[in-house]
């Protein structure tokens, strides 16, 4: 389920898949450039616009069903994130982007993040961190360090902040990253989006 707060009316709405989710326990949301909401699922992903809703799976063209992370390119593709790999959508175009897996029984993707370099970054948990280019993707790296990252978001600077584990570190402008907390309560962060009008939506 999701939860829609009206600032108006100061009332929360729930959906469901009762009001045509295609599913009720969400991974990630992302705000497309028309203003749509995007709710990817375990089974799929739920566009809603205008409280109307249409869903997509492994059977669209997607390169499965499970989809844990979502977010947009600057030329409209929707960009999908799946346990090994990442779909690239964009009205009836599919392309499916397959991770080598090295022998790992995860490597899903966990979230999407544009970094003030205007890089689109993705966490695919033990693969690491990578980089979408284009309808591709390549992997950064960051010396010393364990890749098992989830990316959680951008200080007010832009600065990239990263967690693995028990751990929260901060990406300098000189591309160095330094830890900046060691605590196993982050353990249990999970995602967040800001919009543009400063409305915040939660997982």
């Amino acid at each position: 389920m999701i939860y829609i707060f009206d600032r108006i009316t100061k009332k929360i709405t729930e959906i469901s898949k009762d009001n045509g989710l295609i599913d009720n326990r969400p991974y990630g949301m992302c705000l497309d450039r028309e203003g749509s909401l995007w709710v990817s699922f375990t089974r799929g992903v739920s566009k809603i616009s205008s409280l109307r809703f249409t869903s997509y799976n492994d059977l669209d063209g997607l390169l499965d069903s499970e989809v844990s992370a979502i977010s947009q390119d600057n030329n409209g593709n929707m960009i999908l994130g799946h346990n090994f790999g990442i779909t690239f959508f964009k009205d009836s175009v599919r392309k499916t982007l397959k991770f080598e897996s090295e022998g790992l029984v995860d490597a899903r993707v966990l979230e999407f993040l544009d970094d003030k370099n205007g890089r689109k970054l993705f966490s695919a948990n033990r693969l690491g961190i990578g980089e979408v280019r284009g309808l591709s993707s390549d992997w950064v790296k960051f010396p010393k360090m364990e890749n098992d990252f989830i990316i959680l978001s951008l200080d007010t600077a832009k600065n990239l902040l990263l967690k693995n584990r028990d751990k929260l570190y901060k990406q300098l402008p000189n591309g160095t990253v330094t830890e900046i907390l060691s605590d196993t309560n982050i353990q249990l962060i999970r995602r967040l989006l800001v919009d543009k009008n400063d409305e915040i939506y939660f997982l």
